[in-house]
């Protein structure tokens, strides 16, 4: 049986003075993918970590973000289903979720999630690439 399988692609845009990560989720597979709602960058704030956050030296910045329990999703409308060769694109603000000590300096991000899969068929791991960026 073929894995349940989403590719994600991270680039980070600056608008003013706000960083923003610009996700695409692309499903290669034959199956649709069932994606967690608050996982797709489409709600603000998500309500936990979505990204991997370290400096230049491979310390980690700490999420300061909204953060809190959340059950597991229940209903499909908790889901946002990506459709075998189809893709999602979503724009995430992340650069207030996080305590940044220093301007001026060298970040990497990428996108870190475990999605729930729906009717119990387990979890999937979810990477992005890693983006690079000045802040602020």
């Amino acid at each position: 049986m073929e894995p349940n399988t989403l590719s994600v692609t991270l680039e980070v845009v600056r608008h003013g003075t706000g960083l923003y990560a610009q996700l695409r989720f692309s499903n290669p597979g034959k199956l649709p993918f069932a994606l967690e709602r608050s996982l797709s960058g489409e709600d603000v704030p998500a309500g936990r970590a979505l990204f991997e956050v370290v400096d230049e030296n491979g310390a980690e910045v700490p999420f300061i973000g909204m953060s809190g329990k959340r059950d597991a999703p229940e209903f499909p409308d908790d889901y946002v289903v990506v459709q075998p060769g189809a893709e999602l694109r979503t724009i995430y603000p992340f650069d207030k979720e996080y305590a940044f000590p220093t301007t001026g300096k060298r970040y990497r991000i990428r996108y870190d999630v475990v999605n729930t899969l729906p009717d119990e068929k387990g979890l999937a791991f979810l990477t992005s690439n890693p983006a690079g960026f000045t802040y602020p």
